[in-house]
């Protein structure tokens, strides 16, 4: 009995540490990321073909939040 407990022991240590690890990787994977699209869409706003739909999306004040499927009226 103790030796399947501490397999057991053994592999919950390890999947914790791999999705830490997962988990710090992908935040730090948007982290980088996010400034990159931001920058990308500042510089298309001055381009007057690819602001046009850029310009057309929705809203947060577009949005009933008491509205199921969230669609822009």
């Amino acid at each position: 009995m103790g030796r399947s407990t501490n397999l057991l022991q053994q592999m919950a240590i390890f999947v914790t540490v791999v999705t830490g690890g997962g988990c710090g990787m992908m935040y730090y994977l948007m982290q980088t990321t996010i400034p990159d699209i931001q920058r990308a869409v500042v510089s298309s706003m001055g381009h007057p073909v690819s602001a046009a739909p850029l310009a057309d999306g929705c809203t947060t004040q577009d949005y009933m939040h008491t509205d199921r499927y969230h669609d822009c009226p």
